[in-house]
């Protein structure tokens, strides 16, 4: 099916198919229903949709006449993961959007991911910027003589420093998305998300933690 939606063209042809799913519903059933989630060059997102006389994509063709009919629906980023959550199973949704990496929001206070966030652009080394933060008075109280790093923060630490301080294409991997799917879902030109990818500019650590917190990251 191709359709133009808004002055963009949505092409099953020619898009890339991600994944389906269907009602389980046989065709000669009215109500079946099959939604097909595709994505473009662009790295836009669509759902094409079809199904039959009694479903949501049912197309009148007389008065108190319904047919089986499709539709095409141009998705966001955000639109895309939510039908996926809904839809597939894990090992598909991690397939087409990449590993989800689960975080607890309440393992570093905000203090310390205040520290975190300010000093990781200084570090190029994860290690020395874990070990140095576990270490500050923002992690352990260096009144106490028997006080110990918490070894169990350790990982938060180097995510923190990933987001803000790694390679972009690190990031990119930690987000779990490709540059045209990260273009699209925060409408930031391509060519901006390659020159970041490329390291021919820098993409400000504002704005990737932002990033990093719409994806549940931080």
């Amino acid at each position: 099916m191709k359709k133009i939606i808004n002055g963009k063209v949505y092409d099953t042809a020619a898009a890339k198919e991600l994944a389906s799913w269907s009602n389980g519903y046989s065709r000669r059933d009215f109500g079946w229903v099959r939604e097909t989630l595709y994505l473009k060059s662009t790295g836009e997102y669509f759902l094409h949709g079809e199904g039959g006389a009694r479903s949501q994509y049912a197309q009148q063709v007389e008065r108190n006449t319904w047919s089986d009919g499709e539709r095409v629906m141009p998705l966001t980023y955000h639109e895309a993961t939510k039908w996926s959550e809904e839809h597939l199973d894990g090992d598909a949704y991690e397939a087409i959007f990449g590993r989800v990496v689960e975080t607890d929001a309440k393992a570093l206070t905000d203090s310390q991911l205040a520290l975190a966030l300010t000093e990781a652009t200084h570090y190029s080394d994860p290690d020395a910027f874990v070990s140095d933060m576990l270490l500050s008075s923002a992690f352990i109280d260096p009144g106490d003589a028997e006080a110990r790093p918490d070894l169990t923060l350790a990982d938060d630490l180097r995510r923190i420093w990933t987001i803000c301080a790694a390679p972009f294409r690190d990031f990119l991997a930690l987000l779990g998305v490709g540059q045209s799917a990260l273009s699209q879902a925060h409408h930031i030109p391509l060519r901006t998300v390659q020159n970041w990818a490329s390291g021919t500019s820098e993409c400000p650590t504002y704005t990737r933690i932002m990033m990093a917190r719409l994806a549940g990251l931080i």
